[in-house]
């Protein structure tokens, strides 16, 4: 049986892949990634269920484990990054 587990942090996340095509050109708020203060991702099985701000999901954590990672980035695996 998979347990949740909701780990608490600043959240950062891409939408979207990169690309010199679709870089803002403006300063402009850029819809290509997701920063979250004060987050939480919510895990089950090695799978993300849902991500979100604390003060929306809290409610939603009354029995899970919560790992609090607060002032600290939780991000994706950057696993082979690079571009040719």
């Amino acid at each position: 049986m998979n347990k949740k587990i909701a780990y608490r942090g600043d959240i950062f996340y891409f939408n979207d892949t990169a690309t010199l095509e679709n870089v803002p050109r403006k300063k402009a708020k850029s819809e290509q990634y997701v920063y979250i203060q004060d987050g939480v991702l919510i895990v089950e099985a090695g799978k993300v269920l849902e991500t979100g701000g604390y003060a929306e999901l809290k409610d939603k954590l009354t029995d899970i484990k919560i790992i609090d990672y607060r002032n600290k980035l939780i991000t994706p695996g950057f696993v082979d990054t690079h571009q040719h």
